[in-house]
């Protein structure tokens, strides 16, 4: 079966959520770093990875995946809670990846990921210091535990 007409039918036809999870498109970042040539082509890009992390206990596992975003990379993490905060900052404390960390409350969790990117973060998608953007965020379904088996952290 031609590919183009699959894949025309598919994206037409259903939400993206919902091809995307059905089909098991998971994982953007690599699960290992590039490799040399791919690192020195990149590294003329300066990106910042921006984190919402609702789930500090997640933040080891997103961590391997963050690493391999070649340099120079500075790290933005947003969270809903002082306590939080602490906590992450706890965590990135030995972390040497990342060129700049900065952990941030932010004003309200409504709107979760997407009010602490767009609001809380405007700051960094303003800055033209940045080629590349990478939005990531902590997921569990905690109402739905079956529907979070896809990550194992």
């Amino acid at each position: 079966y031609p590919d183009a007409v699959f894949w025309q039918k598919v994206l037409h036809s259903c939400p993206p959520q919902t091809w995307f999870t059905n089909l098991a498109l998971l994982s953007i970042l690599p699960n290992s770093s590039a490799d040399a040539e791919d690192q020195q082509w990149h590294s003329s890009l300066h990106t910042a990875v921006i984190a919402h992390v609702f789930y500090p206990e997640m933040l080891g596992y997103m961590l391997g995946y963050m690493r391999n975003v070649p340099h120079p990379v500075d790290l933005i993490i947003t969270t809903d809670t002082s306590e939080k905060k602490a906590v992450l900052e706890e965590q990135l404390s030995e972390e040497d990846h990342f060129q700049r960390i900065d952990v941030r409350v932010v004003q309200t969790n409504r709107g979760r990921d997407i009010s602490a990117f767009l609001i809380d973060c405007a700051d960094v998608i303003a800055n033209e210091e940045y080629d590349v953007i990478v939005k990531l965020h902590s997921k569990k379904s905690e109402q739905d535990p079956e529907s979070s088996e896809w990550v194992v952290p």
